[in-house]
């Protein structure tokens, strides 16, 4: 007979079928791991079963620890998963799984996750909060831990020492008592001057204990009391320290002329807090826009109108021009400047 006669296909057997799924599986899997391996926050967008796959959640922790809050619920309670989410981000601890009092309590894993940000001890479970060698690994990792810390921490003084020590602003959490301990609270200024607000209002009054702070951060003059901001010495300190300390002195030292100097060669921008008599000071002025071109916005009308004042806070930024007068906008040494 003649024709020729195919041969009909064969539909694949089953196990075919499986290598053929399993081939196809494998290579988005591959695929996955490599997105998460370059930002592991993308496992957001993987599918559940993604999500669910041990190597892909692995690559994606390790390379980002808050991509645990995308990896399912089954894989968050993988000790190895969530272990390698807090040493790579301790803020990780959040979230665990639905065995967090397994492992929010486990200390092993804490001690991980403050040791990697302090600030982790948020998450912490309760019974850990009051543990001093979990305490003192955050606080010493991130001052601000303390005030996650258990109240009776904030009372040791060795524990607040070591919080201040890191971060000088941590003596906001601590007790009452620490707050008047002289020790303590001269640490936490000599190491953030602006830790004075928070120290007890005796040591605020503590002429040694304001000097530490205004020489640390000349801003602190803010939480001395009257009396201190009213001491020429100690306002000299804080404006040659942060010349925008002169906000903070009492009026009658604005309008003097070695204080406001002090403060305008520190910062000319402190020109705007100085008595209106010292704007028309052409030395002054001079001086904070030699520092800062832009104080001229804060000279007298009459400065805005010398030449001298304006070239040299043109100068210095050449932006001022817009706070010079109109006359001299189109002047030609000035224009000079400009180009």
């Amino acid at each position: 007979m003649g024709g020729n006669s195919s041969t009909p296909e064969r539909p694949p057997i089953a196990s075919q079928l499986y290598e053929m799924s399993f081939a196809e599986e494998k290579k988005e899997r591959d695929k996955a791991i490599e997105e998460v391996e370059k930002d592991g926050m993308s496992l957001r967008n993987k599918s559940d079963r993604l999500k669910g796959d041990i190597f892909v959640v692995e690559a994606a922790v390790r390379k980002n620890g808050l991509a645990l809050q995308y990896v399912s619920e089954e894989r968050k309670d993988c000790w190895d998963v969530v272990l390698d989410a807090v040493k790579q981000n301790g803020m990780a601890l959040e979230f665990v799984g639905d065995k967090r009092y397994v492992y929010a309590g486990d200390k092993e894993l804490t001690k991980e996750a403050v040791k990697q940000n302090g600030l982790a001890l948020q998450f912490a479970s309760e019974a850990l909060k009051p543990n001093r060698d979990v305490v003192k690994l955050a606080v010493g990792q991130n001052g601000l831990a303390l005030q996650f810390a258990a109240e009776a921490l904030k009372r040791d003084r060795d524990v607040v020492t070591l919080a201040v020590g890191k971060d000088g602003l941590a003596l906001k959490f601590a007790s009452k008592a620490l707050k008047n301990d002289h020790d303590v609270a001269t640490l936490a200024v000599g190491k953030d001057g602006l830790a004075l607000e928070f120290a007890s209002e005796a040591l605020r009054n503590d002429h040694g204990v304001v000097t530490l702070a205004i020489e640390q951060n000349g801003l602190a003059l803010e939480f001395a009391p009257e009396a201190l901001k009213n001491d020429p010495l100690v306002a000299l300190r804080a404006v040659g320290n942060k010349g925008l300390a002169l906000q903070f002195v009492a009026d009658d030292l604005k309008e003097e002329k070695g204080m406001v100097l002090a403060a305008v060669r520190a910062n000319g921008l402190a020109l705007v807090y100085s008595a209106d008599s010292l704007k028309s000071d052409k030395e002054v002025v001079l001086h904070a826009i030699r520092e800062n071109g832009l104080a001229l916005q804060f000279a007298s009308d009459s400065l805005k109108r010398d030449k001298e004042v304006v070239l040299a806070a043109v100068k210095k930024n050449k932006k001022s021009i817009r706070f010079a007068a109109e006359a001299l906008t189109t002047d030609p040494d000035v224009q000079r400047h400009l180009r």
